[in-house]
């Protein structure tokens, strides 16, 4: 039977994220997330306020205690966030809000969920490459690709590079366009840099976050975006009513309490991913590069076996990590997220052994 469904979806795979079930012994480290679970008082602080809950009554579709509880972490007001299911839901409504006669530009290597939504949305994707070497965003390019002016989407640190978008380039580009433009944030608490300010100057910037990555909360499935009043409101006209659940606002106000866990995370998280850069950097033929947030790439030399034999190698001794050599510029490269010490030592010696 033919069924009267999007054209697009032909082209479309179901999204699998390279996904590993997790058991004992296994380390993930493939997905970017955080390398600690929350701490037992915390869970039974968030199982409380759930059970407080009214389950039988819809949930509160304004996310008041939520919402107050992000303004105060970012300073913005109440009306200038959306709360959505993840940092992905985010990306999705963006898209769907969007004009579909306009383009939506990213610039590769990047998160490939932007191709993937553009793409079953039926949206123009187009393409403006980072710089081969040293991963910048080639603001010509990006000129030049969004026009007429769409939606143009970056990520700061970038995923899987690492690296910052350029702020002072960012708030050029932005008084010179009509475009709207998404800073993907996911991962901003490592690097220590927001451009969340620059909200204040240019009502065509969103913001994206989300608690999956810092927060340590990825089976939440909460995120947030942050711009004008009068551009989140539009936005808003996509969500599905009560998108955002009353145990998943209950447990997100628990997180949100205590922002010092994040900090001591990041913190944590930081010194190990330089701690096991610089053991990387002594294995011949592997070149570990800078990076921003909680995962960094490595890059192999040519006499060595192939990213996609080093990770099929290490998957085999219960170290999952992630090939990205099939990604624009990084043929030569695989991806670790930053564990613990543990998983570290299990990546050096793994490495060592080839």
């Amino acid at each position: 039977m033919a069924y009267p469904l999007r054209a697009s979806l032909d082209a479309t795979s179901v999204y699998a994220t390279n996904y590993v079930a997790e058991r004992p012994g296994l380390r993930k480290l493939n997905h970017n997330e955080a390398p600690t679970d929350l701490p037992a008082e915390i869970k039974e602080e968030m199982l409380r306020r759930v059970g407080e809950a009214s389950w039988h009554r819809y949930p509160d579709p304004f996310h008041d205690e939520l919402r107050a509880a992000l303004s105060d972490y970012t300073g913005r007001a109440g009306d200038g966030i959306l709360i959505t299911n993840g940092g992905n839901d985010a990306i999705f409504r963006l898209l769907l809000a969007m004009d579909p006669g306009r383009p939506v530009v990213s610039c590769p290597p990047c998160y490939y969920l932007y191709d993937r939504v553009s793409r079953v949305l039926g949206l123009e994707m187009r393409h403006a490459p980072l710089d081969a070497r040293g991963f910048e965003v080639d603001w010509d390019a990006v000129r030049a690709a969004a026009d007429p002016p769409g939606v143009v989407l970056l990520t700061s640190p970038n995923n899987p590079t690492g690296q910052r978008v350029n702020r002072t380039e960012l708030g050029r580009f932005l008084a010179d366009t009509d475009a709207l433009v998404l800073a993907d944030e996911a991962y901003f608490e490592f690097a220590g840099e927001t451009v969340l300010d620059l909200l204040d100057s240019h009502d065509n910037l969103l913001v994206l976050r989300t608690l999956s990555k810092a927060w340590g909360v990825a089976g939440l499935r909460l995120g947030y975006l942050l711009g004008a009043a009068g551009l989140i409101a539009e936005i808003n006209k996509v969500t599905v009513p009560y998108a955002v659940d009353a145990l998943t606002q209950a447990l997100g106000v628990a997180v949100m309490a205590r922002p010092g866990l994040m900090v001591t995370r990041v913190q944590q998280v930081r010194a190990e991913r330089e701690r096991l850069r610089s053991q990387i950097e002594q294995i011949d033929g592997l070149t570990p590069l800078p990076s921003d947030s909680n995962f960094f790439l490595v890059r192999v030399d040519a006499a060595l076996p192939s990213p996609a034999e080093i990770v099929g190698a290490l998957k085999a001794r219960d170290v999952v990590l992630r090939d990205v050599s099939g990604l624009t510029h990084l043929q030569d490269c695989f991806r670790i997220t930053v564990g613990d010490a543990a998983d570290s030592d299990a990546i050096v010696e793994g490495l060592r052994s080839l």
